[in-house]
């Protein structure tokens, strides 16, 4: 199994730690590419340089799970660009 992570804050870093740990193969984004590559470096995990080598990394239809909020824009607007734009929907109001 393959898994990628967004984010790696304290949450997201324990459970790159663990899932790799399980021998589940994790590929991983953060904002902060030096504490990506940091954690890569200790754990074996793979450092994912954008969100859209991210997700390009993950054989489909594997998913991400979303760690940080605040990159949930920026994950679909990634895959919105991947799927055409048929992909996410924005709500009028």
């Amino acid at each position: 199994m393959k898994l990628g992570l967004i984010g790696l804050g304290r949450m997201g870093a324990n459970m790159a730690r663990r899932l790799h740990k399980g021998g589940i193969e994790v590929s991983a984004w953060n904002r902060n590419a030096e504490m990506t590559d940091r954690l890569a470096a200790k754990t074996g995990l793979s450092a994912a340089a954008s969100l859209e080598a991210l997700v390009a990394a993950l054989p489909a239809p594997e998913g991400v799970e979303q760690g940080i909020p605040t990159l949930v824009m920026s994950l679909a607007l990634t895959m919105r660009k991947g799927f055409g734009g048929h992909g996410v929907q924005q709500e009028k109001g």
